[in-house]
């Protein structure tokens, strides 16, 4: 592992964890006996219309759903950023507005309980801080996840490095 990687994956963890001594105390009683409430707090619009979505939520009765579109399927933010790794499959959001339109159109009626989400998931690396804060900064979310998809090179934390004398069969 390179000095760049080992300093990401450094930054990573420490995003992730936290030594904070309350957090390992344990709960009071009453805690433990509040009933358990069911969220899914990370999904994407790629098979799935988001009123299908949502429908979907309600009948497994969810109590909370977030809707945590990828900042690389945007095509307004992907014009002037080359993310290294992207869901070629997803669907391609021209712009934050078409996104937001979209929760728009869900019926109250339909949503039932169901608090929904509006958020991002927000794609880390180095080499575009500045750009895609200013992207996501220029909206109000309900939530945002934070992902490490790429290395500060641009490489793809999730794909295998080539290897050589194998086929590209192999590398996959």
């Amino acid at each position: 592992m390179c000095q760049q990687e080992h300093n990401l994956a450094s930054v990573a963890m420490a995003f992730l964890t936290n030594s904070d001594p309350r957090l390992t105390e344990p709960m009071p009683s009453e805690t433990l006996r509040r009933p358990i409430r069911r969220a899914d707090n990370h999904s994407h619009i790629i098979q799935a219309g988001i009123q299908d979505m949502v429908a979907a939520a309600r009948k497994n009765n969810l109590d909370e759903y977030s809707i945590t579109e990828h900042v690389s399927q945007f095509a307004e933010l992907r014009r002037s950023v080359e993310f290294g790794s992207v869901h070629a499959s997803g669907r391609m959001f021209e712009s934050r507005e078409e996104y937001i339109e979209e929760f728009r159109k869900i019926d109250s009626r339909a949503r039932g309980f169901v608090k929904l989400n509006r958020g991002l998931e927000v794609d880390f690396s180095p080499r575009f801080l500045d750009s895609v804060g200013d992207f996501v900064n220029r909206a109000q979310w309900d939530i945002l996840l934070c992902s490490v998809h790429e290395f500060g090179d641009g490489r793809d934390v999730e794909r295998k490095p080539r290897t050589r004398g194998l086929t590209d069969e192999k590398n996959r």
